[in-house]
Formats: structure tokens, sequence, C-alpha cells
């Protein structure tokens, strides 16, 4: 494996995903993980395939913090029918954002929106399923919840659906229709579709393996916004896999992901300030970075923290 792998393959191992974000069982980790899908995949690829196990299942949905008064608004949106906020309201019950977390109540609001055929809440609702919070565990349902999101055009019902079978959740594992469904939601324009698809190209699943096309989809991603994929461009410049190495390209991307909280990426930043890679060479900054990123829990930023700049 090569010096770029061993670095991707770190993040995996290190990082601390948001439970609001992930929704992955210990049986889908188990059949990813199983040897007849590890058989095709070489060493220096096997940091793509898990990459995949930490891909988010859930519409991805931003801290929220609202005061009481807007709290209760809401709930009367809801009441009265808006499925907008039956959504909104539901979500924050499958969280616990500004309300005590409520998986019956997440059900029964989700459920509203669901009825009005609301492709943002299948997907929430899916998650229901997925998991058995407050409802009894169903992948099949989560899987047929999560076509009918993609199927509606949601971009993000079909990057999940995506996952779904690249994970094969409540059905068989097909590389194809997982490729399928990234390529429909990148050609929406959603950035996370595009990382999926360019990591699909890297690893040759579902679509021919192809080094030029993986790099061209993450960078669309990258340059979409999305911090993973502005980190991943950060390290293929950085280490100079498949790009000519440039340190201060790698900078730009990762000094990107980091200004989104990307906690790996703020750690890495820190990193290469400290060694003058890419940027001056500045202390100070390294260590704004590296406290940041061991504030979002990540734990080689803790260690680094407590073994060098506070020892």
């Amino acid at each position: 494996m090569n010096t770029f792998s061993l670095f991707q393959l770190s993040r995996f191992l290190f990082r601390k995903d948001d439970s609001s974000l992930v929704a992955l069982s210990k049986v889908t980790l188990k059949n990813l993980l199983r040897p007849s899908r590890l058989a095709g995949f070489q060493s220096w690829n096997l940091p793509f395939l898990l990459l995949f196990a930490f891909q988010p299942l859930i519409c991805p949905g931003k801290e929220v913090s609202s005061p009481p008064e807007d709290v209760e608004n809401l709930r009367k949106l809801a009441a009265g029918g808006d499925i907008r906020a039956q959504e909104n309201l539901g979500f924050r019950y499958l969280h616990g954002k500004d309300l005590e977390q409520d998986y019956q109540e997440a059900h029964r609001w989700i459920g509203k929106a669901v009825q009005q055929d609301d492709p943002k809440a299948k997907i929430h609702m899916a998650v229901l399923y997925l998991n058995g919070y407050g409802v009894e565990a169903d992948p099949t349902k989560a899987k047929e919840l999560y076509q009918q999101s993609a199927r509606q055009g949601f971009p993000p019902g079909k990057t999940l659906l995506g996952n779904i079978y690249f994970h094969g959740i409540g059905t068989e594992v097909d590389y194809e229709e997982a490729a399928k469904w990234y390529r429909k939601a990148a050609e929406s324009g959603y950035a996370q579709a595009k990382l999926h698809l360019g990591n699909l190209y890297f690893v040759g699943k579902g679509v021919p393996r192809n080094q030029e096309k993986a790099i061209d989809w993450i960078k669309k991603s990258a340059q979409a916004g999305d911090p993973e994929a502005q980190y991943t461009i950060g390290l293929v410049y950085r280490f100079g896999n498949h790009l000519d190495q440039d340190y201060r390209k790698a900078a730009k991307w990762i000094r990107q992901s980091s200004e989104q909280g990307y906690p790996t990426a703020m750690y890495l930043l820190g990193q290469m300030y400290y060694r003058g890679e890419g940027v001056d060479q500045d202390d100070e900054k390294a260590h704004y970075w590296i406290r940041r990123s061991a504030e979002s829990d990540h734990e080689p930023a803790q260690e680094f923290l407590k073994n060098v700049i506070e020892k």
C-alpha cells in the first residue's frame, strides 16, 4: 500500500462521525468487509472501499438551534398541514435538535410529510426503518423509501439510493446500480454524488477503473464545495498521486475543507503550517487549526495537542 493510501486509510480509522449524519449498522460493515467483496480490491484502493463504509445514509442536516418560540411556531405550522414544517419537526425529533429526542414523534410528523409525498421526508423515514427507531427495523422498506425519493428526482435521494446498492442494504450488492444513481445525482449537480462517483472510478466498481475520470469527478465535487472532496484533492496534490505534486495547491484545497469545519482537514492544515508545507511556516496558525480539529473530537489532533503543543 503506498503512502497516499495509508494516509487515506488513517482518516477512516481515526475519524469520529456525527451520529446525525451516519446511519450504518454493524451488519452493513460486516457485509461490506466480507472476503467475497474484498477479493476484487487491491491494497492500494482498499481505502476507497472504506470510504463507502462511512457514507451517510440519511439526508445531511446542519446543526440547528432555535429559540423556543420558533419551535412552537414550527409545531403550529406542522399541525396545520405545512409539509416543510412537518418534515423539519420530525427531523428535530429524530435527532434531538432543540427538542428531546423522540422516535415516536419523529415517526408521526415525518409520516405526515411522507403522506404528502415529500421526497426529503421519505429519506428521514428510511432512517427510522433502517435502524428500527420507533418502528420494527426493515431494510427493505428503507430501500423502497430511498427509491421513491430518488425517482421523484431528489438528488440526495438518488445519492443515498446509490449507497444502498453499494452496501447491499435491503437488496443485493449492485455496483452498476450504485454507479447509475450516483451519476444521475452528480449530473443534477449534487456535490456528494460527484465524490462518490469519482471514488467508484478509482476502484473500478460499477464502472471501468479510470483514474482520470475519478480525479475529474472528485475535482468537480470539490469545486462544488464538498469538504471531503476538497480534502481528498488536497491529498492527491500533496502526495503527487495521479496529479503532479504541488504543495501550494494541496494547501489551498485543504484550507477550503478546513474552513468548512472538516476535522481531518483542519488537523492536516495545522501540520502543514508546522512544517511550512505549501504555506509559510507559522506555529500560531498550526496551533489554531489543530486546536479546532481537537475540539471537533478528531483523536489524532487531540493526541498531538496533549503530547506536543501542551506538553
